[in-house]
């Protein structure tokens, strides 16, 4: 807790002294009313204490309102009394509310001079722990990090609000799904408070942490033990019926509940609920936690009913009425777990009774959660937070897909729930596709002004700009944390400039806003009527936790596949990539053994996940494929429909690629955008072709570090000139300024470069062009920059090193360069998923490049060259074709490059004109 600058009584005699006295005393007005607030907040403390929180904050509200109306001028005790609020409103779990009281706290404090850092860091942090109980996670990160280099600049390592730190930064970890992390951040803060503090009340919060950590990671008998140590600490401090005694007994229900001990759970579940209804009410979120729970080991213990009736308990618990009044629930989050363990318990429950009632009604539960991820979401202005809210919820949309599925295979009409579980997999990839193109459309046809839409690229260029700074500084030994720091702070305030924006943009541009943070998908008849024509097929698939979907639509057909997600996907998707890839880079000792591994996955592979509808396609169908989850890290085309006798034997082995071209897309949802952009302006004729020059060899001519060689790069600008006009950045004039300031002007934009992908964070993939006068750091073009530009390219080839690859995001596909791109405005792109070799890499793109010339759709042009080099090349190899996949739309390039094409187009349509006349002429009668 804060350290107080008010001075209250800690007793209610206080208060009552007072009062019994005041007649008898000559008191001023003003004097009168602090002695009250005094006492009030020694009563309020007092609540607190007793775990009487609405009655404290019914103290702090009167006091407040005291020095609110008649000491405006005390600033920092208004600002203390919000914190107080913020830290009440934290005891109730009404995370939102002590959010605002944080944010106004510090906003107070920001306005006064001479406040220490050590001071500023109890509301950055106060205000990172709302942040993540909302679940914004990159925002509390943000507020962790800045209490941390305050309280380790003016306290030291070793003081006991610096393990504070530690321990609300571990949570957060925690949450993240990195636990090892959370862990080692998690024994620090207990290694100081175990040495420095003499509060057992943080020893206890430390082990809960530490045990809810353990939990995550399977060891549920360890956070067992953990929580008992938490538990005794805290019922000495505080006596056996305090909430926090309650909240680590409800821990360690669930710890035997997840062990799948039904009886001790509900005796812990049990003893906590007496102590939160006697103490909170009913109406409070930790008691709706546990109402949850209590409903969990009902239905473990295979009793439906009452498990329902508890689960409904957890509703009102949160204030839940309809829909229509989310902005009056306690907690959104809380919200959506209640309505998607209701939803589960209908689900399983009608699976086994064969009862589509049930069903229906779980369907009906899965909307209302989904319902409520959107109100949700669109509080949140990072799109990282989106997609861990996603992360964390991913189960709601297998659970809805699952019950359309079981209702479409039991009922008659059963086609409607099918067309709903394909919107349901959209829903849950277009979180944060959705604002790809909204910027063109506020333009277009909202009217938003320009320069509100120029003020928000603005913030949104600097904040990448100093993420970038923080990421660079940072990747390097010996960083300076001095300048780190600094661009932290900047960052820190750009964000806050950011969402203070949004809001203005929410209340006078709601249309916008919407928009931008609208949920709106395709469905399967749009599927079928604008993205599909005669000889396609689409391929979405959905990776469940315990399921995978397969939606196969056709211009005249749909169905849903359902497997077991039982065969190792993400293992067997690893082995097929490393048997592609090491075969080449591993050396001749390991060369045969690979190629046996990259078979025998692909064939696997194959069976599980291609023949299920591959068998129910038209030879020479060409498939456009929307992966999702490790699915992202398979180029398809090279998936074997037969085992072979002999890997080595590449040229004969049967490929998918022998009976498809393939073609990929982030969702339906964001190829419907992608066929249809309109860009801003006429490029120019022709293809701009960017080959930097770099030092060095890279071994075997294979694109390796970013400091390595391209040593055929400008190879490829012959093919192109073969075919198309074309205007070239090679060597230093390839700067990444000069490539920013010449992208937008060409339909076709080639950059023959080095790539690099960032598996940890995505939005940090490169590309590298010529350093100039700027240092190498300046050369590097990232993935999240190019969500700030704007560029009217039909097609982007990215032939260079790992542009498809990047951070996996659960319902967002890969976060690469490849969807920079196709957020900077392209219709297509055409990348790779590993490091490619320069020579056969050339080769491929020359006839790539002929196939485009001779008018073939993208996907046909780029499957006909591998089928080419199959035949022809003597690296045949999947290491060497399969890596380049092709994304968006595939129509065909309206040929660019030829001026004297369009004259002879000028003159056909004038002599058309002119023999239109003529003919006209000649039927016109005679007057």
């Amino acid at each position: 807790m804060k350290k107080k600058h008010l001075a209250p009584f800690i007793l209610l005699a206080a208060l009552l002294a007072w009062t019994a006295f005041q007649p008898q005393q000559e008191e001023t007005p003003d004097s009168v009313l602090i002695q009250k607030a005094i006492s009030l907040d020694g009563l309020a403390s007092e609540y607190k204490q007793k775990g009487e929180y609405r009655l404290a904050m019914a103290c702090y509200d009167t006091i407040l309102a005291i020095f609110q109306e008649n000491f405006p001028e005390s600033k920092e005790d208004i600002e203390t009394l919000f914190y107080y609020k913020g830290h009440t409103y934290m005891q109730m779990d009404e995370y939102r509310r002590s959010l605002e009281c944080f944010m106004e706290s510090l906003s107070i404090q920001e306005s006064l001079p001479g406040v220490s850092d050590s001071a500023r860091a109890y509301n950055y942090q106060a205000v990172g722990v709302a942040y993540r109980c909302i679940g914004d996670y990159e925002r509390a990160g943000q507020y962790f990090d800045k209490a941390l280099a305050a309280r380790l600049g003016s306290l030291g390592p070793d003081h006991p609000h610096v393990a504070a730190t530690y321990m609300v930064t571990g949570r957060l970890y925690k949450e993240l799904g990195e636990p090892e992390k959370a862990m080692e951040l998690l024994d620090k803060a207990l290694d100081i408070r175990l040495r420095k503090e003499q509060d057992k009340e943080y020893i206890a919060n430390t082990y809960n942490t530490i045990a809810i950590t353990l939990g995550d990671m399977g060891a549920y008998h360890r956070a067992i033990d953990t929580l008992r140590k938490a538990l005794a600490i805290q019922g000495a401090e505080f006596g056996p019926g305090h909430p926090h005694v309650a909240r680590s007994l409800s821990q360690v229900g669930q710890m035997f509940l997840r062990a799948g001990d039904y009886a001790q759970a509900d005796l812990y579940l049990q003893k906590a609920l007496d102590i939160q209804l006697d103490k909170l009410g009913p109406v409070n979120i930790a008691t709706s936690h546990t109402f949850v729970n209590m409903a969990l080991c009902r239905f473990g213990a295979g009793r439906f009913e009452e498990a329902v009736q508890w689960v409904d308990k957890a509703l009102a618990g949160v204030k839940f009425t309809s829909m229509d009044r989310l902005d009056e629930v306690l907690s959104v989050n809380s919200l959506v777990i209640s309505l998607g363990t209701k939803a589960d318990f209908f689900r399983k429950q009608g699976q086994t009774a064969g009862a589509p009632q049930m069903l229906s009604e779980a369907d009906s539960l899965y909307g209302l959660a989904v319902r409520a991820l959107e109100h949700l979401q669109k509080t949140f202005h990072s799109d990282d937070s989106n997609v861990e809210l996603i992360n964390k919820r991913y189960s709601i949309f297998e659970g809805a897909i699952a019950a359309n599925y079981l209702l479409g295979r039991m009922e008659a009409e059963g086609r409607q729930n099918a067309a709903r579980a394909f919107l349901l997999s959209e829903q849950s990839k277009s979180f944060l596709l959705r604002q790809a193109y909204s910027g063109l459309t506020a333009r277009q046809v909202l009217g938003v002004p320009d320069e509100l839409l120029d003020r928000e690229k603005q913030l949104k260029e600097r904040i990448t700009q100093y993420e970038k700074a923080v990421f660079e500084e940072m990747q390097k030994i010996g960083f300076d944390s001095a300048r780190v720091n600094g661009s932290r702070d900047t960052l820190f305030r750009l964000s806050r400039q950011y969402d203070a924006f949004l809001e203005r943009l929410k209340d006078n541009h709601a249309k916008y806003y919407n928009l931008k943070y609208g949920n709106n998908v395709i469905d399967v008849p749009e599927v079928q009527a604008q993205l599909l024509a005669p000889g396609q097929a689409m391929v979405e698939y959905f990776v469940g936790d315990s399921a995978i979907f397969i939606f196969l639509v056709q211009p005249d057909d749909y169905r849903i596949i359902r497997l077991e997600n039982d065969f190792g996907l993400v293992p067997l998707a690893r082995q097929m990539r490393d048997g592609i890839y090491y075969a080449i880079l591993g050396g001749e000792s390991h060369y045969d053994s690979l190629n046996r591994q990259y078979a025998e996955a692909a064939h696997l592979l194959y069976q599980k996940l291609a023949y299920p509808f591959d068998t129910l396609l038209d030879a020479g169908t060409e498939l456009i494929i929307i992966p999702d989850g490790a699915l992202s890290l398979v180029p398809f085309e090279a998936l074997l429909k037969k085992l072979p006798e002999h890997p080595e034997d590449f040229r004969n082995h049967h490929y998918l690629l022998n009976d498809h071209a393939v073609s990929y897309a982030f969702s339906a949802t964001m190829l419907k955008e992608m066929k249809s952009i309109q860009h801003d302006g006429a490029a120019a004729e022709g293809i701009l072709f960017v080959a930097p020059a770099f030092g060095g060899e890279s071994g075997a001519g294979v694109s390796g570090s970013s400091s390595g060689s391209l040593l055929r790069n400008q190879a490829e600008l012959g093919a192109l000139q073969a075919a198309f006009a074309v205007t070239s950045l090679t060597n230093e004039a390839a700067t990444k300024e000069q490539f920013i300031e010449s992208a937008k002007g060409f339909p076709v934009l080639h950059l023959a470069a080095h790539g690099q992908a960032d598996q940890k964070v995505g939005d940090f993939s490169y590309i590298e062009f010529h350093a100039g006068d700027g240092g190498k750091e300046a050369s590097k073009l990232y993935a999240g920059e190019l969500y700030n530009l704007q560029i009217n390219a039909e097609l982007v080839v990215l032939s260079a090193c790992e542009t498809g690859l990047g951070e996996w995001r659960r319902g967002e596909g890969i976060v690469s360069l490849a969807r920079g791109f196709t957020y900077a405005g392209a219709k297509s792109i055409v990348s790779s998923l590993w490091k490619v070799e320069d020579s056969s890499t050339g080769q491929l793109m020359a006839r790539f490049y002929r196939n485009l010339r001779k008018g073939h759709a993208k996907s046909q042009a780029l499957r006909q060259a591998k089928l080419d080099a199959l035949r022809r090349s003597p690296n045949v190899e999947p290491f060497f074709w399969a890596g380049f996949v092709p994304a968006g739309d595939m129509s065909p390039l309206n040929r660019p490059g030829s001026s004297r094409r369009y004259l002879y187009t000028a003159l056909a349509l004038l002599a058309l004109a002119a023999l239109g006349l003529l003919f006209r002429r000649k039927k016109v009668p005679a007057r």
